[in-house]
């Protein structure tokens, strides 16, 4: 019998298939683990208070803030006190506005709602205006600060004196502010 000389060519495939099982072990993507949550798991906390100023009433002549407050994750209560000053004009406004947040993660997201407000000047006439709408937008809380757009539309009524104006009108809000939990 005789012995054939191929130890060589034997390594040599071994340590190529030896190489090959191991860079293929190593894309094997390993599946994730099953969720531990229960149902009975409390829910993450998320933003319920936040506090905010609108940089874009503020270039147009409107000092204010807004304060929004969640009672559950998926809805909230808006108020915004502000003095305003227009030309010759300056007064007070109160707005107020109940969102629905849609994705119920609290005062982070989509939301859209209802909105009214009341505002009076001092000035000749003593013109007084009320306006209902409403509105959509997104706000984005990081760790504790809140950035957000919101756009509606408005309908107003004027008065000054004995004439009522009346008329739709584009909303267009920015808040820029903190969130807290």
């Amino acid at each position: 019998m005789q012995h054939q000389r191929r130890t060589p060519a034997a390594i040599i495939f071994f340590l190529l298939a030896t190489v090959a099982s191991h860079a293929a072990a190593q894309r094997v993507v390993e599946a994730a683990a099953p969720s531990q949550a229960l149902g009975s798991d409390p829910s993450p906390p998320v933003a319920r208070i936040a506090l905010s100023a609108d940089p874009l009433a503020i270039y147009l002549g409107s000092y204010g803030f807004s304060m929004e407050y969640a009672p559950s994750r998926s809805q909230s209560l808006w108020l915004s006190p502000a003095w305003a000053k227009s030309g010759a004009r300056e007064g007070l406004s109160l707005e107020l506005a109940w969102h629905v947040w849609i994705l119920g993660r609290g005062l982070d997201g989509p939301f859209l709602g209802p909105v009214a407000g009341i505002g009076t000047a001092r000035g000749a006439g003593h013109p007084l205006q009320v306006r209902a709408g409403a509105e959509v937008g997104y706000q984005a809380v990081w760790g504790g600060l809140a950035l957000g757009l919101g756009l509606g539309v408005d309908y107003d009524w004027r008065r000054r004196g004995d004439e009522v104006d009346r008329g739709p009108s584009l909303r267009v809000r920015l808040a820029f502010g903190w969130a807290y939990l």
